[in-house]
């Protein structure tokens, strides 16, 4: 049982997040905690400015990795993903816009 990208130890399931800033970190971790409630499936996590660590496991079922873990770990790296691409299609779009003023100044 594993997701790429997420470490398995006897705590739970781990990973880290990093971002540009505080703004970008927290925005990620109010979007994971929609997806969580959801999922009715809450991660541990911490936040330390650009940073945000995950744990997951199953209280329920004694602090193992189950099911709900793995597939709150897939959603939240699918999150990320999805937060990366939107970034870089919101840069080449400022890029795009950039570039047509500067060729239309005479």
């Amino acid at each position: 049982m594993s997701v790429p990208g997420w470490e398995q130890g006897a705590g739970g399931l781990h990973r880290s997040f990093r971002f540009a800033d505080f703004n970008e970190a927290f925005a990620f971790m109010t979007r994971v905690a929609l997806l969580a409630e959801r999922m009715r499936h809450h991660p541990e996590w911490s936040n330390s400015y650009d940073r945000v660590d995950i744990v997951l496991r199953t209280h329920d079922e004694g602090g193992a990795v189950t099911e709900k873990d793995l597939a709150m770990a897939r959603a939240t790296a699918d999150r990320a993903l999805a937060d990366r691409r939107l970034k870089a299609a919101q840069a080449e779009a400022l890029l795009d816009l950039l570039g047509s003023t500067i060729e239309e100044r005479p």
